[in-house]
């Protein structure tokens, strides 16, 4: 096997043991060698990259590929099943105490339920991050309130060690994406650090609560225990510590409500960073516009803010685009630069798509990079453009009108997280070869000229 490897006796046996991780070169001949199953090898494979790159930063990346086709699942109008709960609430009572996981789930539901029948429901939470099951029926809740206004507000702790920070942070991230993807617009988190373990905690006991307009629910950190009170007195203090407590915090997300906004936004996004990323289904054409196109679609009355913008794209910022084909393909055929909010910028006409097109094949700018993802592999939304400007934010919205919805992320470790995940993609199996890029350029050219020879021969004829 040794020679097989075409390696040394030493540096076999110290790969062997432990004691050295083995070049790849190494590696594909041990592969070949062993002549495992393609289960074997597949998980064999997985594991060397794991030792690559180190358990952390692998869980990280699998987490933001995670959290992006969550935007992904995001689009359209699914609505998760509403489950049938069992039992008896206690609300009619001015005090309860509650004992049992399950005696607990189902008042913190109860609770949380009749809040969303009053006309402006109001909700203040903190409850651990692992209680994924009231989370959910909480999203069902909340999708399903119509056009209330709902102010729901969480709080979370993470901890102070980078490496758990992180993915708490990731897993936290993904789990809120579903209320910024709602109508709703009342939602906010706030996060504050700290190595408190209130399982090991001797004298906390009931650390975590929920508080409505009729009553609040302290519980035990298991969740197996809980008092709820519908006292006002004790509503008061609750509610009244809550507050003093959102005072210490930082707010995870930055909404941006309302068109203008929004707008206003997206032209600043990019200033004081030399990198951005965007994922989504249709690339930034931005970086190809020419001198000449970006003054012909300028809107009105925002010639100096367009500018502006184009200028820091073209000379300050090097920027890269994961994107799908089905995405460039709609580019061909309707014309929408996406990375901006709807209506803003019309549709470019077929000449100049094509001009873009033929810019982003034959003459890209050398500030810019473009990727297809392997649609066999991930998925990448068309509804939620997700970017992220290195160092200073990530940057998620809905671009479709009326629901045109935008947020704003400013954790550390989430952009670290982000940032090395996008710098990692090039190189993974989840992108596709230059080769598949080219084609489906050249593929939206053509769709390009046939659309412009269709249209030719309806005005001859």
């Amino acid at each position: 096997m040794i020679e097989a490897c075409q390696v040394n006796r030493s540096t076999f046996f110290q790969c062997l043991n432990g004691k050295r991780l083995p070049k790849e070169s190494f590696f594909e001949h041990l592969l070949r060698t062993l002549q495992l199953s393609p289960g074997e090898e597949s998980k064999l494979r997985k594991l060397y990259h794991i030792a690559q790159i180190g358990e952390s930063v692998y869980q990280n990346r699998q987490c933001a590929k995670k959290c992006l086709e969550t935007l992904a699942a995001l689009s359209g109008n699914l609505i998760p099943q509403i489950y049938r709960l069992d039992g008896v609430a206690q609300l009619t009572a001015n005090w309860a105490s509650l004992e049992g996981d399950n005696r607990v789930f189902q008042e913190l539901c109860h609770l949380v339920q009749a809040e969303m029948f009053l006309p402006e429901p109001k909700i203040d939470l903190f409850v651990p991050q692992e209680d994924s099951r009231f989370i959910e029926y909480l999203k069902v809740l909340y999708r399903n309130s119509g056009e209330k206004n709902v102010r729901l507000r969480q709080l979370v702790q993470f901890p102070q060690g980078r490496g758990k920070k992180t993915r708490e942070s990731m897993e936290f991230f993904d789990s809120i994406l579903f209320f910024l993807a709602s109508d709703c617009m009342g939602y906010e988190a706030h996060y504050y650090y700290s190595e408190v373990d209130f399982a090991d905690t001797v004298g906390v006991l009931y650390p975590y609560s929920v508080i409505t307009s009729t009553g609040v629910l302290l519980m035990n950190e298991a969740m197996d225990r809980a008092l709820f009170s519908a006292a006002p007195a004790i509503l008061e203090t609750c509610r009244t510590q809550f507050e003093d407590v959102l005072c210490k915090t930082k707010q995870f997300h930055t909404p941006f409500k309302g068109y203008q906004q929004t707008v206003d936004f997206t032209l600043e996004n990019w200033e004081g960073t030399t990198m951005g990323y965007q994922y989504f289904a249709t690339p930034c054409f931005s970086a190809y516009l020419t001198r000449e196109l970006v003054d012909k679609y300028c809107p009105a009355g925002m010639e100096e803010r367009f500018d502006h913008y184009f200028q820091s794209i073209m000379a300050g910022v090097f920027y890269v685009s994961f994107c799908s084909e089905a995405g460039l393909m709609d580019f061909a055929r309707n014309g929408l630069m996406n990375e901006f909010p709807e209506r803003l910028v019309p549709p470019l006409e077929l000449e100049d798509r094509k001009t873009v097109l033929e810019t982003m094949l034959y003459r890209p700018p050398e500030n810019s990079r473009l990727y297809l993802m392997d649609p066999e592999k991930t998925t990448v939304s068309d509804e939620f453009v997700f970017s992220l400007a290195k160092g200073k934010r990530i940057m998620t919205y809905r671009k479709r009108l009326p629901k045109l919805r935008m947020f704003c992320f400013q954790e550390q470790n989430l952009m670290d997280a982000f940032e090395d995940f996008f710098e990692s993609l090039p190189e993974s199996s989840y992108v596709l070869p230059r080769s598949e890029v080219e084609r489906v350029l050249r593929q939206a050219i053509r769709c390009c000229e046939e659309q412009m020879t269709f249209d030719l021969s309806n005005q001859i004829g």
